[in-house]
């Protein structure tokens, strides 16, 4: 993934910090990157994917589960970006 995901590194960082976030900002920026993106690190991609997937499911259902989820896939999507990034 080429371009920088700079607004949904934003909102994943307020996951992680316990904020409340725009779910439907949060799976657009998701989906948004998604689909400028073509090729690229396909743990980076499957890692954005798990983000959007997650936002939906919190948004749709609101449960404990689902924030516990969005919060796992948050850490994910971070290692995955920093590990990409290192290496790129």
């Amino acid at each position: 993934m080429d371009d920088d995901p700079q607004l949904l590194c934003t909102l994943v960082q307020q996951v992680l910090e316990g904020h409340t976030v725009d779910l439907a900002a949060l799976q657009a920026a998701a989906d948004a990157l998604l689909t400028e993106c073509h090729g690229g690190d396909e743990y980076l991609r499957a890692a954005t994917r798990a983000m959007a997937g997650a936002a939906f499911a919190l948004g749709a259902y609101g449960t404990d589960e689902a924030l516990e989820d969005l919060r796992t896939a948050a850490r994910g999507f971070t290692m995955i970006l920093w590990l990409h990034q290192r290496h790129h």
